[in-house]
């Protein structure tokens, strides 16, 4: 089965988090952060994982000013 793959990830990803997968656009909201105020959506193309890989198409309710990203040798504030 072609699909099994992503579904798989699905379920895993459930098992954590809170998700919701809209099949017709191919897309995947992922509540993240801290009690789930951030939801991640991602674009999955067609025919995953045999194409390209998955993308980033937004991000909502993540204030920018409290982000930091780690690097190897220091915390980098955006």
């Amino acid at each position: 089965m072609r699909c099994f793959p992503l579904l798989a990830e699905i379920d895993l990803l459930n098992k954590t988090h809170a998700i919701d997968w809209i099949q017709d656009e191919s897309k995947l909201r992922i509540l993240v952060g801290n009690c789930g105020k951030t939801m991640v959506t991602l674009n999955v193309p067609k025919g995953y994982p045999a194409t390209r890989g998955i993308t980033l198409q937004d991000i909502a309710g993540i204030d920018l000013d409290d982000v930091s990203i780690k690097s190897s040798s220091k915390v980098i504030k955006s």
